[in-house]
């Protein structure tokens, strides 16, 4: 049975338990949690199991976001992952499936720079954010600009992924 939450969690099953075409395990919700407490929820789930085994796999997991996890992903990735994705939702998810390795949430926060329409509006918003007096030093040029053109220059730094709605989430790669 599965817990309802938002938070990512993971089924351990027993694996003695599913050899034998039973199915036995639990849910671990990963809030809060660290590599001990998750352990411990595992180790009391293999002591209750009708086929007393040591070995378990993760079967099942909810609140991903798309992340492949493995039978055997580590309960550190795990954790990383899960706080990741509970802070910054559907954007760390994209910056975890674009490189699996992924997972320190400093890096995550140097390197996302928002989540936009396209390059072009990521163009306009750091020319922008770099020319707080844009009024005052060119006037109406702003608007005569072709801003998709100028965000094509920034490529070559930046990781654009697929945002839902037709939207792009932006990090530059530069940033580690």
């Amino acid at each position: 049975m599965t817990v309802a939450t938002d938070y990512p969690e993971v089924y351990i099953a027993s694996l003695a338990a599913y050899n034998n075409a039973i199915l036995y395990g639990t849910w671990i919700v990963l809030d809060g949690k660290d590599a001990d407490d998750i352990q411990a929820e595992v180790t009391e789930m293999l002591k209750g199991c009708p086929e007393h085994g040591e070995e378990w796999a993760i079967h099942d997991h909810s609140g991903f976001a798309g992340i492949r996890v493995s039978e055997y992903e580590s309960w550190e990735t795990l954790i990383a992952w899960a706080a990741g994705i509970a802070e910054h939702g559907e954007a760390f998810a994209a910056w975890v499936r674009n490189d699996p390795s992924n997972e320190d949430p400093e890096l995550f926060g140097r390197q996302f720079k928002g989540e936009f329409a396209d390059v072009g509006e990521y163009a306009q918003d750091y020319w922008e954010q770099c020319n707080e007096n844009l009024e005052n030093l060119i006037g109406d040029l702003a608007y005569h600009i072709d801003w998709d053109s100028y965000g094509e220059d920034f490529t070559n730094d930046l990781t654009v992924l697929d945002a839902p709605g037709g939207r792009v989430f932006i990090f530059d790669t530069s940033e580690d």
